[in-house]
């Protein structure tokens, strides 16, 4: 227990004594941080939104986002429902797969997904305008 201590004091490069302030300081930096990080991922979905609403091919944007975990993947889905007549297909980490369409579009995406996904073994589903669902391999 005070071994424990002293090394969390010396990680922290502080005495014993000052080991609640540097901890506290280590959680203030460490959420100013997050706040920048969830500021700036926000401005890349605004941005990544409106470059594939730009680029739709028929109306339809279908994108590959490997490295994107499911929130931001979500997040982009999102932001491109806001484009009336767009129907948006997006595979990301985790091989989380996710429909979305405009208000305008017509394609019910809940059972379009659970009909794609079945077929390949994966599972997913939703609502009319939104769905999302995980395919066993990537590749699926």
């Amino acid at each position: 227990k005070h071994q424990l201590t002293r090394d969390l004091a010396a990680r922290l490069t502080c005495s014993i004594e000052d080991l609640p302030q540097a901890i506290e300081r280590v959680q203030q930096q460490a959420s100013s941080h997050f706040k920048a990080l969830r500021s700036v991922q926000a401005e890349l979905i605004t941005a990544e939104a409106s470059r594939l609403a730009a680029t739709a091919s028929d109306k339809r944007v279908v994108a590959e986002y490997p490295a994107w975990e499911g929130e931001a993947l979500k997040q982009l889905a999102l932001a491109l429902r806001g484009y009336p007549a767009l129907t948006v297909a997006l595979a990301g980490a985790g091989n989380q797969v996710l429909l979305a369409r405009g208000s305008a579009a017509t394609l019910d995406c809940g059972q379009a997904l659970r009909v794609a996904l079945t077929a390949v073994g994966g599972r997913g589903g939703g609502r009319p305008d939104f769905a999302q669902g995980a395919a066993p391999i990537w590749e699926a």
